[in-house]
């Protein structure tokens, strides 16, 4: 009797693994739903955004209240004499030192405006997908693509200063004269007519992209939602302004409450100290605000990119810097000789007004 041949085993059925659904596949792309889920995801990042803030605030303090303490000790020194005379009443050596101290005060300034939009961008996308991040990550994340924002915003100021300037000259001719009117109404229109421009922070940030291919990618985004695009640049100004708005009323109180108590002209040494403390903590708490204008202006952008693209590289790059063996330091090497620099300038000046 023959026997069978042996059959061949029969392979199991391989079955594809699917990729894991993308933790942004639940944002709606409807302009309907973008605010809302801004300030809930804002509302849930507040420890993050306030650790944020204070790191801000540092940076700042440390290249602007140098500059703060010698225009007001220039001030108290020249109280009597108008803002024009006391300038022309000033040597030359004190001029040179405020105009430097003003310049390393306004780079410190660009730094912080920089890092401020991308530590907010990160730490909110990562709050978003679940998955919140150290700040030291989001810091890593921001020097890391810095340059990059810096060419990107070169990119979009320039046509930017151009419309909104070209804007103001309609809006003052329609309003005869130039105004707060004329001037918010410059602001939003040139708002709209530059909303391509929406994604581009959070291009380079996110989406990890080049400088102009955030720009290009800016673009086709708007075109897949031009409403929402205009929802995210509009709320983006809105939130800008009236934090200069309130910033601007509370100076002025501080500066009527410094004049009724005679604070900021006190001379001796008691009054001198306290005056530089509370200048200091004035300068610190204006970082810790521009930062947080930035997390509330952004949060609309980063949740309409991630509802329109579902993947943010950038986050997984920012994760990756967890296995760099180089250490952390939250000042680098060129801000600690900025900070440096400004103190130098800052005791120069004050000499140069004792002499």
């Amino acid at each position: 009797m023959i026997e069978p041949p042996d059959q061949a085993p029969q392979s199991e059925p391989v079955v594809a693994e699917l990729p894991p659904p993308s933790p942004f596949a639940r944002l709606s792309p409807r302009p309907s739903r973008l605010v809302p889920e801004a300030l809930d995801l804002l509302a849930r990042s507040t420890g993050d955004l306030r650790r944020a803030s204070f790191y801000i605030g540092l940076l700042v303090t440390g290249t602007v209240a140098p500059f703060a303490l010698l225009v007001w000790r220039v001030s108290v020194d020249l109280e009597p004499l108008p803002i024009a005379e006391q300038i022309d009443r000033l040597s030359s050596g004190v001029q040179e030192t405020i105009s430097a101290s003003l310049v390393v005060a306004l780079i410190g300034l660009i730094v912080a405006f920089i890092e401020s939009r991308a530590v907010a961008a990160t730490l909110l996308a990562a709050r978003l997908e679940g998955q919140p991040l150290e700040l030291r990550y989001a810091v890593r994340r921001s020097r890391h693509v810095f340059w990059r924002i810096v060419r990107a915003t070169i990119v979009t100021t320039v046509p930017l200063l151009l419309v909104q300037r070209w804007t103001e000259g309609l809006a003052a001719d329609a309003f005869r004269g130039e105004s707060e009117v004329s001037v918010i109404s410059a602001g939003i229109v040139a708002t709209i007519l530059l909303t391509p421009f929406a994604y581009v922070l959070t291009g380079i940030v996110l989406g990890d992209a080049g400088a102009l291919d955030a720009v290009r990618r800016s673009v086709r985004l708007f075109r897949a939602g031009k409403l929402a695009a205009l929802v995210v640049a509009l709320f983006a100004w809105s939130a800008q302004l009236l934090t200069t708005i309130g910033l601007v009323a509370g100076l002025d109180l501080v500066l009527r409450a410094a004049g009724v108590t005679s604070l900021f002209s006190s001379t001796d040494a008691v009054g001198t100290a306290t005056t530089a403390f509370i200048l200091v903590i004035l300068v610190f708490a204006v970082g810790t605000l521009l930062f947080t204008v930035a997390a509330i202006s952004h949060a609309p952008q980063v949740v309409m990119f991630l509802a329109l693209t579902h993947v943010a590289p950038g986050l997984d790059a920012a994760r990756a810097a967890r296995d760099e063996a180089r250490p952390f330091r939250w000042l680098t090497l060129p801000y600690i000789l900025l900070i440096g620099l400004a103190m130098l300038i800052l005791v120069a000046g004050l000499r140069s007004l004792a002499g």
